[in-house]
């Protein structure tokens, strides 16, 4: 006779894009085509919908990341990669992701605006 375990192991996968780089690949795959977010909203019964728009006035494209997390996360440490990807031209992106702050980069590409 087996022994009778109190539980079970189950293994359980999130679909990609409830995963947050699920949401930074759909970043860069508009981002490619010129697209920025510009919103979330709920659009339908379906729960929200993150709304996208193109300067159609010029070929930006946009490439996101993100970088581990600073350790030890104090205002010095972020500060200096902040200017370390600002050297890359990479703008700080920051967005909410299941609740919680997130610290993206972005990369334009063919734009000069002062807020690409």
């Amino acid at each position: 006779m087996r022994p009778h375990r109190a539980f079970h192991l189950d293994k359980f996968l999130l679909p990609v894009e409830l995963r947050l780089q699920g949401y930074i690949d759909e970043l860069n795959a508009q981002g490619a085509l010129g697209f920025v977010q510009i919103l979330q909203m709920p659009l339908d019964n379906e729960g929200s919908k993150r709304v996208y728009a193109k300067d159609v006035s010029r070929d930006a494209t946009f490439f996101y990341y993100k970088l581990p997390d600073v350790s030890p996360p104090d205002a010095a440490s972020i500060l200096q990669r902040h200017n370390e990807e600002g050297a890359k031209g990479a703008s700080i992106y920051p967005v909410t992701w299941r609740g919680s702050s997130v610290m993206l980069y972005r990369i334009a590409s063919d734009c000069s605006r002062p807020r690409c």
